[in-house]
């Protein structure tokens, strides 16, 4: 926990990730920053374009190695184009949701970017539809209204620097579980919940991580038409883009731009898992229920919102993502690389 509100990564850690299931020794590397290390980016010259990445697990990569983010394939296109240098830096930090993003925007980046920045910040299906408080929108929308204060911090990169929380704060603390699997190679499941309990079985069997996202997609199939939308209710959609719309201000109030980039869960882009979600093609109005929900929000608000899903729409089941984990895997995060390239890269209409 950074001391101004924040998650950050650990900075100068060194690791793999390897769930023996779909991805096995994939390097994983954080900067000095607490930012995932984007290796194509240049150290030898100034950039004259830069590209903050805000977002989620799918933003940082999980499952991927260093060079297989879409960060990094973004940053190795960029490179080639004669407009350059540019510079990507990856924040994405699994596990938070728009709340987070406000508060890393608000209390480091706004210090930290310049005018003719680009902001993307990456938003998940499930980022969409959590709920948060709307006591604590109220306050995230009061505290990013203009003030001299903010009118008057300077940019620069010292606000890279981490601040982090003394004694420090970590977010899951190792348990006995943790410990035990270390030592034996036994993995006993979580027992806190009965999500926990569904979502970290399939670890533990074989049998039970063939049975369970079957019984899952199962579940999706025959449940109650419109029950999706009746437990989300407009209401977490509104306030999300609500604080989307704070973090648009305090970028703007810097002279950089932010883009709303909608990344969505493969329960919609891939056809396999899509219908059972929408239960036979019946539950959403659209398949890219993502920007279905956003259209509104995002001319309410002036956002410029983009869609992965074009780029990430398939027919072939597990194309784009990986069959156990479900997060992108290499072909995923090359055609969101692809996609938010073309973006950045186009001229836009004056």
């Amino acid at each position: 926990m950074d001391a101004r509100g924040f998650w950050v990564l650990e900075p100068d850690f060194h690791g793999q990730y390897d769930n023996r299931v779909d991805f096995r020794g994939k390097k994983l590397t954080i900067t000095e920053y607490g930012t995932r290390l984007v290796p194509c980016v240049s150290t030898g010259a100034s950039a004259r374009n830069r590209v903050f990445l805000i977002g989620d697990s799918q933003t940082f990569g999980v499952g991927l190695s260093d060079k297989e983010t879409w960060a990094n394939l973004l940053q190795c296109k960029l490179n080639d184009r004669d407009d350059g240098p540019w510079a990507v830096y990856n924040l994405g930090v699994p596990g938070i949701n728009i709340d987070q993003y406000y508060a890393r925007t608000a209390r480091m980046l706004s210090n930290v970017i310049q005018p003719g920045d680009k902001v993307v910040v990456s938003v998940t299906w499930n980022d969409l539809h959590t709920e948060q408080a709307t006591s604590s929108v109220r306050a995230i929308v009061k505290n990013s209204q203009y003030s001299e204060q903010s009118k008057n911090q300077q940019s620069g990169t010292d606000g890279m620097a981490l601040m982090l929380k003394k004694p420090y704060r970590r977010d899951g603390e190792k348990t006995w579980r943790y410990w035990l699997y270390q030592r034996t190679g036994i993995f006993i499941p979580s027992f806190n919940s009965l999500g926990e309990f569904v979502n970290s079985v399939p670890y533990a069997s074989a049998l039970l991580g063939i049975a369970i996202p079957k019984a899952r997609l199962l579940y999706y199939r025959f449940r109650d038409t419109g029950v999706l939308a009746k437990k989300i209710g407009p209401e977490r959609i509104s306030n999300n883009f609500k604080i989307l719309s704070a973090i648009s201000d305090q970028i703007k109030r810097r002279g950089s731009h932010l883009i709303v980039n909608l990344l969505p869960n493969r329960l919609f882009f891939d056809d396999f898992y899509y219908w059972s979600y929408s239960q036979g093609n019946r539950g959403f109005p659209e398949q890219d229920y993502m920007m279905y929900l956003a259209k509104p929000h995002c001319a309410q608000y002036g956002l410029e919102c983009v869609t992965s899903f074009p780029a990430l729409k398939t027919g072939k089941r597990d194309e784009h993502s990986f069959s156990f984990d479900g997060h992108y895997n290499e072909s995923g995060a090359s055609r969101v690389a692809s996609f938010l390239y073309r973006h950045l890269t186009t001229k836009k209409p004056d």
